[in-house]
């Protein structure tokens, strides 16, 4: 999409950038009577920037070899090789837009969803919190945003997606396998600059591929009073896929309960204790489940080292996008199949967590 300057990063800290200013900011726009921008547009984003949005970084390329992969990209066209979060490169189509396979952020220039004006389970009940700030909730004249009162990193109370991000790309902690985020936390401070949100991020010194030994690690908590769980973020535009009994609800579509049998597929509930098939659930990247302890947790975490093993909106669901519909991590609709033991897919998707369903009952 968009051209990069040659910026550098601290040793240890990817996202901690330093290096020449100019790397990424335009006084004037103006150099030996040529725009600065990386797009070379008369205008420069905001906080001077060359890039006039997230993407002049971040969906440059389709792989992850921008900066010899010091920039994580949001656009990789090969599903074995996206970043954690996923790619909006589906939803965007390569040019044949795609709804259902992600996020429609206008920041990269996907059009609005063609059925959905509102997120699927929006309610105003959890729209935002006095941790994260004010999330706007007119969405029949505005659409997804990278950050912003629209967007999901950054500072809800800042309508403007830089102004909601600012000083986050000097101050970042984690991306080393350390525990970021809490109720205080600035931008900066916090997991993938999503505000207060908390969590480990894996070590991205060499890839942004995620293995089962180097992977993020969500935090979750059982129940829906914790506002710095993943879960808790998801649920603030899709809140009626989170909330108990008669809780919300405010658009017709009924909570998801409080216990088996569940209305809806719960999260935040911790699978641990609940014995049987659920005691089989063997780590993995396809399916990854949070924790509520992360004291002592890094990127390198089996399932042996967490403490609970909470299911969150992230266990089945990319935050950007993905090759499946529905955002899912596997393709729910052709290959979840039960009762196929000795078939090639059993023990996958949601048969990670559902050991007996697939006939098997192994993992």
């Amino acid at each position: 999409m968009f051209g990069l300057a040659a910026l550098l990063f601290a040793a240890g800290n990817v996202f901690a950038v330093t290096g020449a200013c100019v790397n990424c900011h335009t006084m004037h726009n103006s150099q030996d009577n040529a725009v600065m921008t990386f797009n070379s547009s008369a205008t420069a984003g905001g906080m001077l920037l060359r890039g006039a949005s997230c993407g002049g970084c971040h969906a440059d390329a389709t792989a992850n070899t921008a900066l010899g992969g010091a920039i994580p990209q949001v656009n990789v066209s090969v599903a074995a090789n996206v970043l954690p979060g996923g790619s909006f490169y589906w939803v965007a189509g390569n040019g044949t837009e795609d709804d259902p396979k992600g996020h429609n952020v206008s920041d990269l220039g996907i059009d609005a969803d063609v059925t959905l004006t509102t997120p699927p389970g929006w309610t105003t009940t959890t729209a935002g919190n006095a941790n994260t700030g004010t999330l706007g909730t007119d969405w029949a004249t505005n659409q997804l945003t990278c950050a912003g009162t629209y967007g999901c990193h950054g500072d809800h109370d800042y309508a403007d997606k830089f102004d909601a991000l600012q000083g986050a790309h000097h101050t970042n902690a984690g991306n080393d396998g350390t525990a970021v985020g809490g109720s205080t936390a600035s931008v900066g401070e916090s997991y993938r600059f999503l505000k207060t949100i908390q969590g480990i991020e894996m070590d991205s010194s060499s890839t942004w591929v995620e293995t089962n030994s180097n992977h993020n690690v969500y935090y979750g908590a059982v129940g829906d009073t914790d506002n710095t769980t993943i879960s808790e973020l998801c649920a603030q535009c899709h809140g009626n896929f989170h909330l108990r009994d008669g809780e919300g609800a405010d658009d017709g579509i009924s909570a998801g309960g409080t216990a088996s049998p569940w209305l809806r597929h719960p999260t935040d509930i911790d699978m641990k204790g609940l014995g049987g098939e659920y005691a089989l659930y063997v780590y993995d990247v396809e399916a990854p489940i949070g924790v509520n302890t992360l004291t002592g947790m890094d990127e390198t975490a089996a399932v042996g080292d967490y403490t609970e093993q909470i299911v969150t909106c992230l266990s089945c669901h990319r935050a950007h996008g993905s090759n499946n519909d529905d955002l899912l991590r596997w393709d729910y609709t052709t290959n979840m199949t039960v009762g196929q033991a000795g078939a090639s897919l059993v023990n996958t998707g949601c048969f990670r967590c559902h050991t007996a369903k697939d006939g098997d009952n192994t993992q």
